[in-house]
């Protein structure tokens, strides 16, 4: 990332979370997140204003940043992999192919725990 792009994203968090960061901690968060690119960044920075009750730890803005780029090349989050499980899982036994409606890795992981009539079979 530019330096010019993690100074706006160090503002926000700043700005948002009314703390001041020594010069060692910025350059932590510099360290830890300085791999992102720009855009990564800075939509990382937003996600956890936006849900983060205190001023975030460098891991937290990576997680952020995991979801961007995973979102960004169509993967789905694990709530919304889980939610399309389950959907599947209620219409399972109406003939329908079940690696037709889950993504690839989705479709892989229910096989991994017993396959969709697992999951449907399963108590609440």
């Amino acid at each position: 990332m530019t330096n010019e792009s993690f100074a706006v994203g160090m503002a926000l968090l700043q700005e948002i979370f009314p703390k001041s960061l020594s010069e060692p901690a910025a350059g932590i968060y510099a360290d830890v997140c300085g791999h992102l690119s720009d855009d990564v960044w800075l939509e990382a920075v937003r996600r956890v204003c936006g849900r983060s009750r205190f001023f975030p730890v460098p891991a937290e803005i990576l997680s952020a940043a995991q979801e961007v780029a995973a979102r960004a090349h169509g993967v789905q989050s694990p709530d919304e992999a889980w939610e399309s499980v389950l959907s599947v899982a209620k219409s399972w036994g109406e003939g329908k192919a079940v690696r037709s409606l889950l993504e690839p890795s989705v479709f892989q992981a229910v096989q991994a725990i017993g396959g969709i009539r697992a999951v449907a079979v399963a108590d609440d």
